[in-house]
């Protein structure tokens, strides 16, 4: 048996005295929901669930608002991605998640990586120790700079007062820096 396909402002299938409420057909092989006659999900014929958009970027899409929206899909590294993504549908995957790697990656390029070794990788994929910082050097100085890439800030210090870092090795070699 089969009910009229109905539209947003009045599902084929409705409530008793509530009839904007309920499922209709929202197009070829796509089901809405609709309340108070606005539709306000969508399962497409793919199997993309959108809420707060007729259209699904992926599996699942959330509209918040304008040029405001969430979905799930792969990307970076064929890794699960939660990305977000104008009403265009430029994305950026911000958050990645790849068996056991977490990632950050901003305009398709990874940041940040914690490795399924609980290694922490900033400006490299492959960090090899507990917290792996890479940087591309830029003067001939002994320092480093903001310029470096590298800032480090101890907002409790009186202006005047030194803050030292230290590098060493497990032989006892150490360079220090102030």
């Amino acid at each position: 048996s089969s009910v009229g396909g109905g539209t947003a402002g009045t599902p084929g299938f409705n409530f008793n005295g509530d009839t904007d409420t309920g499922l209709y057909s929202a197009g070829a092989d796509s089901i809405g929901i609709a309340t108070g006659g606005t539709q306000k999900v969508v399962i497409n014929g793919d199997g993309e669930l959108g809420v707060g958009t007729p259209d699904p970027f992926g599996p699942f899409h959330v509209r918040l608002a304008t040029d405001k929206n969430i979905y799930f899909t792969t990307s970076v590294e064929s890794a699960s991605t939660i990305s977000t993504v104008n009403d265009g549908g430029t994305a950026f995957p911000p958050l990645a998640f790849k068996s056991s790697d977490v990632y950050f990656a901003n305009a398709g390029s990874i940041v940040f990586r914690i490795d399924t070794s609980g290694n922490v990788g900033i400006g490299t994929t492959t960090p090899q120790d507990y917290i792996n910082l890479e940087f591309n050097h830029t003067n001939n100085t002994d320092l480093f700079s903001a310029a470096d890439g590298l800032f480090i800030n101890n907002k409790a210090a009186a202006i005047g007062d030194y803050v030292s870092l230290s590098f060493s090795t497990d032989s006892g070699q150490r360079k220090k820096s102030a």
